[in-house]
């Protein structure tokens, strides 16, 4: 967001900022959608793992979701 509007007026972010919350949502709600998916196995884990990091999963709504999923794993794949 912050690349296509460098320079621009308010007006021109104001116009973008619609697409911009339409693909943050649909972003967020594949990774909440990729975290309810069991990880096969322990290198699955780890990517789930980086990437709640990463994206900083805890905070979106349904983190808390996607977090207890990531312990069910863990728990899952360490019996």
């Amino acid at each position: 967001m912050e690349r296509a509007t460098a320079g621009g007026t308010a007006e021109e972010e104001e116009a973008l900022q619609e697409v911009y919350d339409a693909r943050l949502g649909a972003h967020s709600a594949a990774l909440v959608r990729l975290m309810k998916v069991r990880a096969p196995d322990l290198a699955a884990l780890a990517l789930k793992i980086e990437l709640a990091i990463d994206e900083e999963m805890g905070t979106p709504s349904g983190g808390e979701i996607c977090l207890a999923m990531l312990k069910r794993d863990v728990r899952r794949l360490m019996r």
